[in-house]
């Protein structure tokens, strides 16, 4: 219904995964930005003590097992137990990356499966934590991971679903992002639309030359 639609826009956690996990939280219509700016490093959530070592100095950030890097990581360290998976077909360890993981889930390959639901499973963890502190009516999974489409989310929502707590549920919905190359820059808009350094979206539309 239209109520439901306004709700979505108005309370929502957007996850971009990509490299690394980037993170933002619109509350009652506004982005939230703390006091700083710095507010909503998602990927910089620990989801676990001990785990591996993050790029920012902490250990065991959403980051490190949510990302493009983390499946790529698990991948080459599984290889030397499973050379015959599908995953290498055809590819060098240098040019391994997240994609081939989930062609090769696509194709039912046992080693990419496993990699595929421990990053679910992970990330759904991640998800969880920002349900209950956020308590949102959308959470938007965006970025290069993003694309993998609903072998990725059915799972993903499924996963969420049976973690977060039972007053949560029914009250939240997992997408994936409808935006792609243009995110950044309508995001970028939208701040200064909302702390009113433009007017309206078409003041800040460059202008044609022709």
């Amino acid at each position: 219904c239209i109520r439901d639609r306004y709700q979505r826009r108005v309370h929502g956690v957007a996850l971009t995964l990509g490299t690394g996990v980037g993170g933002g939280v619109v509350s009652h219509g506004l982005l939230i930005s703390g006091s700083r700016g710095m507010a909503a490093e998602l990927g910089h959530v620990s989801i676990q003590q001990h785990g591996p070592p993050c790029g920012c100095g902490n250990w065991g950030c959403l980051e490190t097992y949510a990302s493009a890097k983390s499946v790529r990581r698990l991948a080459l360290e599984a290889k030397r137990k499973h050379p015959e998976s599908l995953i290498f077909k055809g590819v060098t360890d240098d040019k391994l990356d997240a994609s081939h993981v989930f062609a090769a889930a696509a194709k039912g390959d046992s080693l990419a499966l496993q990699i595929m639901e421990r990053f679910v499973n992970h990330l759904a963890v991640g998800i969880v934590n920002f349900i209950h502190i956020f308590d949102p009516k959308v959470i938007v999974i965006g970025g290069g991971l993003a694309k993998a489409g609903d072998p990725l989310l059915q799972p993903l929502s499924a996963r969420v679903a049976q973690l977060v707590l039972p007053p949560y549920r029914g009250n939240f919905v997992v997408e994936l992002s409808q935006l792609t190359s243009d995110a950044g820059i309508l995001g970028a808009a939208s701040v200064l639309l909302q702390r009113g350094v433009i007017k309206d979206a078409a003041a800040a539309a460059p202008k044609s030359k022709l």
